[in-house]
């Protein structure tokens, strides 16, 4: 009976510690598995302005609202993609640590009820899978990147368009932000026209075309581009518009929020020169 006694405490004692091992080990090997699923994201934080430009959206349209980490988007269960996306943009964003975009799927997006378009219904089609808001955009907050990848914030754009001219007007509008400051930008397909091309089990429609608004609260100037969904060797700014044009391609309104006034000023003037002068970054 004394052997049992002596020898019962230290059997205990290393099953607790081997337990305690064991649970250790499983913790850390789930952590492990569920950092790659949910990443950390970056430590840059919306300021008041970058809060304030992200309540400057559209009017409510038929589509369904969708409101992810850093952008919003109307999603059209007609076209199978967005209305338009909008999100905020600036210097300080740009400029934080970039993560990388290796590895990340297009997959279908877990907030729209109906279901989003599928990355298959591109499979055999002509057609690059778009993105609406770019990658680049969203580069500084890992969460945020992976969402531009949710079919959502897809259109099917063609190989010319979107490593073309598209990629210069994407490229231009992060210089306008790292040099103008706070920018807001809502992006999306023009759809207006009747009869257009579908793609796809879900039939994606294909945008004759698609538009961009930047708009900066600070100069209040806003510019807007309306490009054709096919190569062009045009230089972009022959795109620009003011924003009261791109409304009546797109039947869209794009500062609902702002005072009548101050709406009328902003979206009848194009000022070129001053989008010119802020258009390249050193």
């Amino acid at each position: 009976m004394r052997k049992s006694k002596s020898i019962l405490p230290k059997i205990c004692q290393k099953s607790g510690l081997l337990a305690l091992l064991s649970g250790i080990c499983l913790w850390l090997y789930y952590q492990a598995d569920t950092s790659e699923v949910q990443p950390k994201t970056n430590t840059y934080n919306k300021d008041s302005t970058t809060q304030y430009l992200t309540q400057l959206l559209p009017a409510k349209s038929p589509g369904t609202f969708v409101q992810h980490s850093r952008f919003s988007l109307s999603y059209s269960e007609i076209h199978e993609q967005a209305e338009w996306v909008a999100y905020a943009l600036s210097e300080p964003a740009l400029s934080a640590k970039k993560f990388n975009r290796t590895g990340f799927a297009f997959i279908p997006d877990p907030k729209i009820n109906s279901k989003s378009a599928n990355p298959n219904d591109y499979s055999g089609s002509s057609y690059d899978r778009g993105h609406l808001c770019p990658a680049a955009d969203m580069a500084y907050d890992s969460i945020a990147l992976r969402e531009t990848f949710y079919m959502s914030n897809i259109s099917p754009q063609t190989k010319a368009f979107n490593q073309g001219v598209w990629r210069v007007i994407e490229s231009n509008t992060r210089n306008w932000a790292k040099n103008i400051g706070h920018t807001l930008v809502i992006t999306g397909p023009v759809l207006s026209k009747p009869g257009l091309e579908q793609i796809g089990q879900n039939k994606v429609t294909v945008p004759v075309g698609f538009f961009k608004v930047i708009y900066t609260p600070q100069f209040q100037q806003a510019i807007g581009f309306i490009v054709p969904n096919q190569y062009t060797p045009k230089d972009p700014m022959q795109y620009a518009f003011n924003i009261d044009y791109i409304e009546q391609i797109t039947n869209i309104n794009f500062l609902p929020n702002l005072t009548v006034e101050l709406q009328s000023a902003i979206e009848s003037k194009l000022d070129l020169s001053f989008w010119n002068h802020h258009a390249s970054y050193n």
